[in-house]
């Protein structure tokens, strides 16, 4: 009885000065977590030779570049000029020593009209990386999303300068990126 009656006094204890106690405060925890991927990509080929072309001649379609995205994670492919020939420069308009380079991720070859004003062009600087299909560097093939183990086909057009103060051949080299 005597354990009955205490066990009442704290319970009833409880409920008069419970009813005063506050719940507990909160605390937050962040939780952070690194990515594990690789990126790689592979060319079919470290050169591609566009052959004699005609000063003044345009809509000069190459043959394609097979693009391997090898690595484990999906990327979003960049193009550049990385190192320039020293005489010509690509522009987005040909003229003396100036020629323009488009490129286009294609699962077939695309037709000259196919390479955009502006959005296909390569230049020097900064990668220009690839967008959704249809817009820039993107024919049928998206090169914005480009999953692991899969391969995009890679056309070129040039046109080519108006003039010319070498006529010797011309080299430059573009850089294919995953960003």
């Amino acid at each position: 009885m005597k354990k009955t009656l205490t066990g009442l006094l704290v319970l009833g204890s409880l409920m008069l000065f419970g009813s005063g106690v506050k719940a507990a405060t909160t605390a937050d925890l962040i939780l952070t977590v690194t990515p594990n991927g690789t990126k790689s990509l592979t060319l079919s080929t470290g050169t591609l030779a566009l052959g004699t072309l005609t000063l003044g001649s345009v809509n000069n379609v190459s043959s394609s570049v097979t693009v391997t995205n090898n690595g484990t994670v999906p990327e979003t492919l960049g193009l550049r000029i990385k190192t320039a020939d020293g005489v010509w420069t690509s522009s987005s308009t040909v003229g003396a020593d100036r020629y323009n380079l488009r490129a286009l991720f294609n699962s077939v070859a695309p037709a000259a009209g196919n390479f955009l004003a502006n959005d296909d062009v390569v230049t020097q600087g900064s990668a220009v990386l690839a967008t959704g299909v249809g817009a820039v560097y993107s024919g049928d093939q998206d090169g914005s999303v480009f999953n692991a183990t899969t391969t995009r086909g890679l056309w070129f057009k040039i046109d080519m300068p108006t003039s010319s103060t070498i006529m010797t051949l011309r080299s430059f080299t573009v850089e294919v990126s995953a960003n």
